[in-house]
């Protein structure tokens, strides 16, 4: 993680502390530029989300999808057969656009890749400011996880 740089989940000042924005990435006194945006990795995320804050944050989003509050067009898939698939997951809400940016080669474990990778995008709404980018494996397994208690 970029020094300086912190996960806010559900600080009272975080606009999206009661929605689905509650794993989003913050920075303080970040640059408005795109190298101002700050990297969350895989570690970074289970650091700053316990299993619990999960389960809390994504009751908490979908309470807010269910109302309107987020909207989320539906998956788009981009195929590279026959080597695998991109795959787009876009969603808006509490000021925030979000984008999961996963890909999926079957294929790859073969000269040693991983099957899946991804990131998760998060962009102010108002401006669209890329904000934050986050490790989408820690993200997922964060909210399959949680989706599951529920």
């Amino acid at each position: 993680m970029v020094r300086g740089a912190s996960l806010a989940v559900g600080r009272p000042e975080d606009p999206c502390a009661n929605s689905a924005g509650a794993l989003r990435g913050h920075v303080q006194g970040r640059d408005r530029g795109l190298a101002g945006v700050i990297f969350f990795s895989g570690t970074d995320v289970r650091a700053a989300v316990s299993p619990e804050r999960a389960v809390e944050a994504v009751r908490e989003a979908f309470i807010a999808h269910a109302r309107g509050e987020w909207t989320m067009p539906p998956k788009v898939y981009v195929p590279a057969y026959p080597a695998g698939d991109f795959r787009a997951m876009p969603a808006l809400g509490a000021g925030h656009a979000l984008l999961k940016w996963v890909t999926s080669f079957p294929g790859n474990p073969a000269p040693g890749l991983p099957t899946v990778t991804g990131l998760v995008l998060l962009s102010d709404a108002s401006n669209g400011m890329l904000e934050a980018a986050l490790d989408a494996a820690a993200v997922t397994a964060l909210r399959t996880g949680a989706a599951a208690v529920l």
